[in-house]
């Protein structure tokens, strides 16, 4: 089974992160939605890291 990660901020999900997460599920996908804050501040190593963080948790359970 194919998995996806759908990283987005909270400005992405209210246009394409669910309505992309919903068709991903319907079509027998796994799929999870991951989050970082909006702006260029957050694009950073730690928010990488973070992001990484959440990956290998989901992974891991």
């Amino acid at each position: 089974m194919s998995k996806f990660a759908i990283i987005k901020d909270p400005k992405v999900e209210v246009l394409y992160g669910q309505a992309l997460l919903e068709q991903l599920i319907q079509n027998g996908f796994h799929a999870e939605l991951f989050s970082f804050p909006a702006g260029e501040k957050s694009k950073t190593r730690e928010t990488k890291a973070q992001l990484e963080d959440q990956l290998l948790r989901k992974i891991r359970h």
